[in-house]
């Protein structure tokens, strides 16, 4: 496999976080890490495997060191979680999250309200 086949995956994975996670970044690397908290550990592994990899493909005696198959796996599991990932249904749990934190704010602030007014005698 040359640098520039693992390049081209590199760029695959990265373009799909650009895409699904709305993530930017000039390279895998730098979207890999701003993408930790956005993907199980395992894929966070995988992830850094393949900038490890797209690094040691540069040299050309370190090239023909790499694991072919692993590159391969990890490129295929990365492309197959990413592609699953729906932007319009994280958008909309994120607002979900936000109008049920709200909420129970309110509640707690209405309950807090009507305690005190108890407990001084005005109901």
């Amino acid at each position: 496999m040359t640098a520039e086949e693992i390049q081209i995956k590199c760029d695959e994975v990265a373009t799909l976080m650009q895409q699904k996670l709305r993530l930017r970044g000039r390279s895998i690397a730098v979207t890999a890490q701003k993408a930790r908290r956005d993907m199980p550990p395992k894929l966070r592994k995988k992830a850094a495997f393949l900038v490890d990899q797209a690094t040691l493909a540069q040299s050309p005696k370190l090239n023909r060191m790499m694991d072919v198959k692993a590159i391969e796996d990890a490129h295929l599991a990365l492309v197959d979680h990413l592609e699953a990932i729906d932007p319009k249904d994280r958008r909309r749990g994120a607002v979900l999250g936000w109008l049920g934190s709200v909420s129970f704010g309110l509640i707690v602030l209405a309950v807090a309200v009507v305690s005190v007014l108890v407990w001084r005698g005005f109901i």
